[in-house]
């Protein structure tokens, strides 16, 4: 059963046409194709901040300046797969990076409509699977929010069934689960 946000997400989601926004942007061609810029200074300040890059893509990787914990976290963004990282995702990072001291990692992974699913899964899965060797997996944390929520379940599952070390904890925030949009009760 969907609890009440949920409930008052998707009704918000209908009232602003989310599906029709979908539609529209992709028909316009106006797709976020490039690399996303990174957070801006401010939002890092106070923080380590490292850019690499895989396969053309950037890699953010944020760091508490002192008193780091062992925790990392793999996140990946929301954007209904067709646009990049915005100022309220390196927001909510920031103040999690502050609140546990924890790393984060954060892809700038493949987008639609130029790149499919297996060009994101190729992207991420090698992060993943070094994250997990470095540091344990009881020492990763896999979280995505709304489209980067299902693509974090969507990764945990092919983990499971690659029989590949888990992730500690998957968090997601109002995950994009039925990418179809025909489910009326989600």
């Amino acid at each position: 059963m969907a609890s009440t946000g949920s409930k008052i997400l998707n009704s918000i989601l209908r009232l602003v046409n989310f599906k029709n926004y979908i539609e529209k942007t992709l028909d316009s061609g106006k797709i976020n194709e490039g690399n996303s810029k990174g957070p801006s200074k401010y939002i890092v300040s106070g923080l380590n901040f490292e850019k690499n890059q895989i396969n053309g893509k950037n890699v953010f990787v944020i760091k508490p300046k002192k008193g780091k914990s062992k925790t990392n976290i793999l996140y990946l963004h929301g954007g209904a797969y067709i646009n990049n990282f915005s100022t309220i995702h390196w927001l909510l990072l920031k103040q999690i990076i502050k609140a546990t001291n924890c790393t984060v990692i954060a892809p700038d992974y493949p987008l639609a409509p130029k790149y499919t699913y297996k060009d994101s899964f190729k992207m991420v899965t090698p992060i993943y699977e070094d994250l997990v060797a470095k540091v344990g997996g009881e020492n990763v944390i896999l979280m995505g929010d709304s489209s980067g929520g299902g693509f974090a379940l969507a990764l945990a599952e092919k983990m499971q069934e690659e029989n590949k070390e888990k992730a500690n904890q998957i968090i997601l925030l109002s995950p994009w689960l039925d990418i179809t949009l025909k489910n009326e009760e989600s």
